[in-house]
C-alpha cells in the first residue's frame, strides 16, 4: 500500500466506489429508503485504511462504476461516495493500484490513522448513492 495523503488529483466532485455486502444494508425510514449501515464504512484491521474503487479512472477505462462487482461473492452491491463528503468528514483519499484492480483506491484518516468514529461513517453512509443494491 502507497504511504496515506489526500491526493490532489482526486477533486471533490470525483465519485469512490464502495462494495457493500448484503448483510451491510438497512431500511431507513428517516431518509425513506436503503442504506449502508455504518459498518460498511470500517476501515480494515489490516492497513488501516478503506478500499475504494476510483470511478474516474474506471470511467476513462471505458468501464462502468461497478466494474468490481464482477470480482466480489454474489449479492454484493456498491454505493458512490463523493470525495469532497469524504474530504468534510476530515478523512483523506488516495490512488492504491494493485495488480489485479488498477482503479484501486483507499481513504484514510491522517489525524487518526486507522480509526473511523461511528458518526463519521454514519455521514458517510447517509451520502452514500446506491450504483447496485446488494441481493440477499
Amino acid at each position: 500500500m502507497a504511504q496515506p495523503f489526500d491526493d490532489p488529483s482526486i477533486s471533490d466532485d470525483d465519485g469512490l466506489v464502495r462494495f457493500v455486502p448484503p448483510w451491510h444494508v438497512i431500511k431507513d425510514d428517516n431518509l425513506g429508503r436503503l442504506r449502508p449501515t455504518s459498518a460498511a464504512f470500517d476501515m480494515s484491521p489490516e492497513d488501516g485504511c478503506m478500499s475504494v474503487d476510483l470511478e474516474k479512472s474506471l470511467l476513462q477505462a471505458g468501464l462502468e462504476p461497478c466494474h468490481g462487482l464482477a470480482s466480489r461473492p454474489a449479492g454484493f452491491g456498491a454505493v458512490r461516495l463523493l470525495a469532497g463528503v469524504v474530504r468534510s468528514v476530515q478523512l483523506a483519499m488516495f490512488q492504491d493500484p494493485l495488480p489485479e484492480n488498477p482503479f484501486h483506491g483507499q481513504i484514510a484518516n491522517l489525524v487518526t490513522p486507522g480509526r473511523i468514529t461511528t458518526g463519521t461513517k454514519r455521514t458517510l453512509s447517509k451520502n452514500s448513492e446506491w450504483l447496485a443494491i446488494p441481493r440477499a
